[in-house]
């Protein structure tokens, strides 16, 4: 993975830790994104094991999975299904068996309607759905120490 571009650095992945990500089918859905394709591989989450790099299926039965947030203990994973009808959902799953396995999905939001704006959060991370499709996991800025 790349980790830096002209000079400054990006985001670095803990060693030994698992990566999440979903695979939505950007850019093939219309000639104006870029070549229109078909999927190859179903829109799902997926993790990568760290102690041998292969690559794990975790849930495919969503309508556009996108903007994945942990619980800051990493017990809870949220995953917003954007492409849900008639409303857009995040849902909530137990994380079991070290990050290998999946509870139950249940409703920790339900955004209302196409124009409704839904937050599931917690202490530090949150995980939203908007009208325009968009979702997103961020992390509160941590305090700083100031040294002037």
């Amino acid at each position: 993975m790349a980790t830096q571009s002209g000079g400054f650095r990006w985001w670095r992945r803990q060693r030994g830790r698992p990566i999440w990500f979903t695979d939505p089918p950007f850019c093939i859905g219309g000639h104006w994104e870029g070549e229109k394709a078909t999927p190859e591989l179903p829109h799902s989450v997926y993790r990568i094991d760290p102690q041998n790099n292969s690559v794990a299926l975790m849930l495919d039965n969503l309508a556009g999975p996108n903007g994945l947030c942990f619980s800051p203990d990493e017990k809870k994973l949220y995953v917003v299904e954007g492409r849900a009808s008639p409303n857009r959902l995040v849902w909530v799953y137990d994380v079991l068996d070290g990050g290998k396995k999946l509870s139950e999905r249940k409703v920790a939001v339900d955004a209302g309607g196409p124009g409704a704006r839904s937050t599931a959060s917690n202490a530090t991370r949150t995980a939203t759905c908007g009208a325009a499709g968009a979702a997103t996991a961020r992390r509160r800025p941590r305090p700083r120490n100031s040294t002037a």
